[in-house]
């Protein structure tokens, strides 16, 4: 599992971050999958595609920068996978307290 390193709250968003290792693609995945993300997406998420968008690997999650990954769930709520340098951050943004919801599936997927 993927040790969380910080993490920021309030009533409306949730910021959590991670050292940037391959082994994140996994617990994301995990997490992707139990917001009840579309599968396809939630099972591809950090991998590489073919010409025929069939996953034939993870991608190399340290050659990854500067980028960002935003989806939303059915319930409306935003969730940003931000990778920098040497961390990747994982925003949630929600219209009501949420907080308890995203923090058991973080401790599930995430040390």
């Amino acid at each position: 599992m993927v040790k969380v390193k910080e993490i920021s709250k309030n009533e409306l968003r949730s910021i959590y971050s991670f050292d940037k290792i391959q082994k994140f693609w996994e617990s994301a995945r995990g997490f992707m999958k139990d917001l009840d993300m579309d599968c396809l997406h939630a099972d591809n998420f950090g991998k590489k595609l073919d010409a025929q968008e069939q996953a034939i690997g993870d991608l190399k999650i340290n050659k990854i920068k500067d980028f960002r990954n935003s989806l939303t769930t059915d319930d409306g709520e935003k969730i940003d996978f931000i990778f920098a340098d040497k961390k990747v951050f994982l925003i949630i943004c929600y219209k009501k307290d949420k907080q308890q919801k995203f923090a058991k599936l973080i401790n599930k997927h995430f040390e």
